[in-house]
């Protein structure tokens, strides 16, 4: 079964039938991390993953791959260790890896994909579009097709802050006589003490992807947010958290503090602050681990990766595209040929 964004439900391929989530039992909901047959098969996979190693060029020594076999056709399937949800090569078939999402794993909620992959591909052209001068191969369906829906690992941090800021103000003032001009420049101490109150700002927990992308993809919209069941992720890749949670908190105070400035910073418009000093103590803090939708593209070009991601719920687009420096020379040199022309035919008409 996959998750039909049209429908917001789960979809048999076969039959067509809906479901909806909650009408399948989560076994991994009262589970304490602890999966004792995972475990006994988790010996026979790293011997299997040893054989596929010899003889398929793997590195058997990979601590960060693990090895799962396709329940359909019974192929066998070679993820990242953090992977909670893929898609057999195979077959094609949805693979939900439960046993991923247990104790300090097991998400809090998610938000479901809102936006299919066609609307996506569609809003992708549009945007890649945009430029003139973007190169043809990101315009390219073999390039457009690779796009993929991931459910990316968050915390949402809320907390309580008490901050001071002290800033060195100064302002500067003319007075013009008869006979002189006088300049006064006057030197203050500015203090503004502020309690700040965040809600759910987002840190995403994988270490590959780049952070600030991440960032610029808000809002979500948190109000959508669902109880976590794996049958959400179905037909979608999923991946574990490998940020530490106090990392992610550490992400989020900086954030919290950045704004809290800025605000004292335009309290005092008036003046020209130097020496900025500020003391912050955090009263409240929390954090809840979910997972949020994100359609994801990643671009070989010249050697270097273009990535592109778009937001599975509101359909922000993040990414930069580079430009196509023939197009660019092209299009310069027959604007310098109809200028030439132009300056011909002016002449004529005034000889």
């Amino acid at each position: 079964m996959y998750w039909d964004t049209d429908a917001n439900c789960l979809k048999c391929q076969y039959c067509g039938s809906s479901y909806d989530p909650s009408e399948f039992e989560d076994q991994t909901a009262q589970s304490d991390g602890t999966d004792h047959e995972s475990e006994k098969e988790s010996e026979s996979q790293e011997e299997s993953f040893e054989e596929a190693g010899q003889e398929e060029g793997y590195q058997p020594n990979e601590e960060d791959m693990s090895l799962y076999h396709c329940k359909t056709c019974g192929g066998e399937v070679i993820t990242l260790k953090t992977t909670m949800a893929t898609i057999c090569p195979y077959c094609g078939e949805a693979i939900s890896i439960t046993s991923k999402s247990v104790g300090k794993f097991r998400p809090k909620k998610c938000i479901p994909f809102r936006i299919n992959k066609r609307e996506i591909t569609e809003k992708y052209k549009e945007y890649v579009s945009s430029s003139k001068y973007t190169p043809k191969q990101f315009k390219e369906d073999s390039v457009i097709e690779k796009i993929q829906g991931l459910f990316v690992p968050y915390y949402l941090n809320s907390m309580k802050m008490d901050v001071e800021n002290r800033f060195q103000g100064e302002t500067t003032s003319r007075t013009t006589t008869a006979s002189e001009i006088i300049t006064t420049h006057r030197i203050y101490e500015l203090i503004l003490r502020a309690e700040g109150t965040f809600e759910n700002i987002p840190t995403d927990a994988s270490k590959k992807l780049d952070n600030a992308m991440m960032d610029s993809l808000e809002p979500f919209p948190y109000e959508k947010c669902k109880e976590y069941n794996p049958a959400y992720m179905a037909g979608f890749l999923a991946e574990q958290a490998d940020v530490e949670q106090t990392e992610c908190e550490e992400r989020s105070k900086a954030r919290a503090t950045e704004s809290m400035t800025a605000k004292a910073r335009s309290a005092f418009s008036r003046y020209t602050l130097t020496s900025p000093k500020m003391s912050v103590e955090t009263t409240q803090y929390s954090s809840e681990y979910v997972m949020l939708p994100v359609w994801l593209l990643n671009v070989d070009y010249h050697g270097q990766k273009y990535q592109f991601a778009i937001n599975g719920e509101t359909g922000k687009i993040v990414g930069k595209i580079p430009i196509d420096k023939k197009k660019l020379a092209i299009n310069g040199g027959i604007r310098f040929l109809l200028f030439d022309i132009l300056l011909a035919i002016v002449a004529i008409i005034f000889l």
